[in-house]
Order: C-alpha cells, then structure tokens, then sequence
C-alpha cells in the first residue's frame, strides 16, 4: 500500500512538471538589480546599459522596417511578472522588439512584460504634451492573456428581504411557516 502512494505522488509530479509555465524564466524573475521606470525616466543617461523587466498595458505599436516600437502605460509586477491592473502608473517607456508584431494581437490595452537593456531615450508628444521615453530593447517578452471576467451571483432578491423585518425579532419566522 505504501508502494502504490510513492508511485501516485511521482506520478502527480510529473504531470504538474508537464503543466509546467511557459512565460520565460526572464520575465517570471527580476534582474539583481530592478530598477523602476521612475527613477530611469529623472536620468534616462545615468541607466543606459542597464538590465530591467517592466510591464504594462499597451498604449500603441509602430512597425517599421527593422523593428517593432510598442508603447507602454509601465504597471507594478506581481510575483511571476505579471503587471498589475489598477489605475497607478509607474510612467510610459518603449518596448523596442527586432520582430514584426502584430498589431492586430498586440493591441492596444493588452497587458505586456518585457526583460531588456535601456539603450536610449526619446522626446515624443502624448497629445499636446511633451514626454521622455526610456528605449528598452527587449530580449525576452510576454504577451499576457486576459483575465476571465469574476463570476456574477444572481441573488434572489426576496432571500434578503423581510417584510416584517422590525417586528419579525425574536420570531424569525418565514411567510409559510406560522
């Protein structure tokens, strides 16, 4: 009997190692030294060269011809690297990726997680107003799927009223039952 509960177990484990994650090692663990985006955007030059996993949501893609430039509102991570969805921004930054990716699936408000190297940055406009973008150039990525929608209880409205409810107390008593 024995036996049969170890060969259960390694069976179990080799199927959660199948079940294993595919988001790349990169994205799921910081680099030694994660800097924020906010601390690179007051010194974009100081940073140049450093390594950094941010995420997001995407604000817009451009492909050119060597590249693809996305735009990203930067997000706090969770622990496997997933950016948080609240309304705090960490500020924007460029995702520069060597493939085509398209926009089509990398849309805009999707959530993305980028591992990669500041290179430079770039004054470009958000509407009228002037902003400084660190460039990442992006080693590793992941597109993240989105969250199903929570569950909605549909509540009997009746379950919750009493309409005796004052005069009901200590005789807790439904209509059907006198």
């Amino acid at each position: 009997m024995g036996c049969s509960h170890g060969l259960l177990f390694a069976v179990a484990a080799l199927v959660l190692v199948g079940c294993a994650s595919n988001i790349p090692v990169a994205i799921q663990n910081p680099p030694p030294e994660n800097i924020a985006i906010e601390q690179v955007r007051s010194d974009v030059a100081k940073f140049i060269g450093s390594t950094v996993r941010w995420g997001g949501t995407i604000a817009s893609v451009e492909n050119h011809r060597d590249h693809t430039l996305i735009e990203i509102v930067g997000r706090g991570l969770n622990n496997n690297g997933r950016p948080d969805e609240h309304d705090r921004s960490a500020g924007r930054f460029l995702a520069r990726m060597a493939d085509f990716l398209d926009p089509a699936i990398y849309e805009k408000g999707r959530l993305l997680t980028i591992n990669g190297t500041v290179v430079e940055e770039l004054i470009r406009p958000i509407g009228e107003f002037t902003y400084t973008f660190p460039v990442v150039n992006a080693d590793n990525y992941f597109l993240w799927r989105p969250l199903p929608p929570p569950p909605r209880y549909n509540y009997d409205p009746f379950w919750y009223y009493d309409p005796w409810y004052p005069y009901s107390y200590p005789w807790h008593h439904h209509p059907y039952y006198w």
